[in-house]
């Protein structure tokens, strides 16, 4: 029974002296989340259980031995037996709880340094908790505009696949308004090539024509020639009346002269009516060419009017131009919507979102390939219709040119009555003086 009662204190300073360890280690292990008063208290409260127990240990061994019913000499004897030993325990306890009350002042040190920064750490964990607050309010805003920017985007790719249609239905429009200019286009190239060679030809009958007047400048001045001889003619006619009365014999020798002249005159009407008619025949030839080129002029109006309906087209396509330019510019503000939407975007790790951004963009992409190939279609007929607006212009010159050539016929036509009645009129002048 002694032997258990002196194991008892020492175990339980023992087991005080585990939990001071157990306290230190705990402080040296120190996490923010513990909190420092409950450990001040229990250190307190660790201080005070050993002088408890000191206090507790004296009666609860006198209790034991009246218990035993050991007599007063038994008593004495034993208590002269073990009261060095409870002396020597009891001195130890006091060292012992000296030893705790100096290990418990420094914890208390400790632990009152340790609150200070404590304190700190609860201020910047109030801080984080409100920055944490704040960031779970930017993100759950961050998701509505990210449920907002989905149905952009869903709207933005129902206004695309709107946009597409039309495309497409402007492309078949497109198509079909180029096939009846292509074909018209060849057309114009094969009434190009013939009106080339029939150019050619008139040419080659300008010169024709032109070689004429200076031929028949040349007649002209024979024919003055001719004239002032038939005034010489007259002057000396006028002589022979006044010689007639003089001698008529002679005259009568001149009259028979004259009728031979006259059959010569007459041979030479015949020569000249014979050259009339090769005239006549001329100008038939010409009043044929004249009709050829009245239907020239007729096809070459046909070709002004398949001009004016490519000017028609050309304003389809301008109008085609301005529809270009609105989508242009939505496609610009769609561009920029879905920059900002990125930049904001970009600032979180949002890997689906990316993804969608990244499929949009070449969606973009290729929308923007299709409007390249819409301009350069564009540019291509551009050049088609400026090309065929030349051809118009080219054909406005050959037929002012062949108006030319037909008030030019009609000139010589009048020159050639004109020659036929100077050479009419030289003949009866003639006839009437012999």
């Amino acid at each position: 029974w002694h032997q258990k009662e002196k194991k008892s204190p020492a175990g339980s300073w023992s087991a005080a002296g585990s939990k001071e360890e157990i306290m230190e280690s705990n402080l040296r292990a120190y996490s923010p989340t513990v909190s420092l008063t409950i450990l001040l208290n229990a250190v307190k409260n660790m201080g005070e259980k050993p002088e408890d127990k000191i206090n507790v240990l004296s009666p609860r061994f006198l209790k034991t031995l009246s218990s035993t019913g050991l007599n007063k000499g038994n008593f004495n004897v034993v208590s002269d037996n073990h009261d060095i030993q409870f002396i020597k325990t009891m001195a130890n306890l006091q060292r012992q709880l000296e030893a705790a009350k100096d290990s418990n002042s420094k914890v208390i040190m400790m632990l009152e340094h340790a609150l200070a920064p404590h304190s700190k750490m609860q201020a910047v964990l109030d801080a984080v908790q409100t920055e944490l607050g704040h960031k779970d309010t930017e993100i759950s805003n961050c998701r509505k505009d990210r449920s907002q920017s989905q149905q952009k985007i869903q709207m933005l790719e129902t206004e695309l696949e709107h946009h597409k249609a039309k495309l497409v239905a402007m492309e078949r429009r497109h198509c079909s308004q180029l096939e009846p200019l292509s074909k018209a286009l060849e057309v114009a190239r094969m009434d190009k090539k013939t009106l080339a060679l029939r150019l050619e030809e008139v040419q080659q009958a300008n010169n024709v024509l032109q070689s004429k007047p200076i031929r028949t400048q040349y007649d002209l001045k024979s024919k003055e020639a001719e004239h002032q001889q038939l005034m010489k003619t007259e002057t000396l006619k006028k002589q022979f009346h006044a010689e007639q009365e003089v001698s008529r014999k002679a005259a009568h020798q001149e009259s028979t002269e004259l009728k031979k002249a006259l059959q010569g005159s007459s041979s030479k009407f015949v020569a000249v009516s014979h050259a009339n008619r090769d005239l006549r025949q001329k100008v038939i030839e010409l009043e044929k060419t004249s009709s050829s080129y009245r239907g020239k002029l007729k096809s070459q109006r046909t070709q002004v009017k398949c001009c004016l309906v490519t000017k028609a087209n050309a304003g389809r396509i301008k109008e085609i131009e301005t529809e270009l330019r609105g989508i242009e510019a939505i496609k610009e503000e769609y561009q920029k919507k879905n920059y900002e939407q990125v930049s904001f975007l970009d600032q979180f790790p949002l890997k689906s979102l990316r993804s969608e951004m990244q499929i949009l963009l070449k969606n973009q992409h290729k929308v923007q390939v299709q409007n390249r190939q819409l301009e350069t279609q564009l540019e291509v007929e551009r050049r088609r219709v400026h090309q065929l607006e030349n051809e118009h212009q080219i054909l406005e010159k050959t037929t002012q040119h062949l108006k030319k050539c037909k008030e030019e016929i009609e000139k010589l036509k009048q020159a050639s009555m004109v020659s036929e009645q100077v050479r009419l009129d030289s003949i009866r002048i003639i006839i009437h003086w012999k």
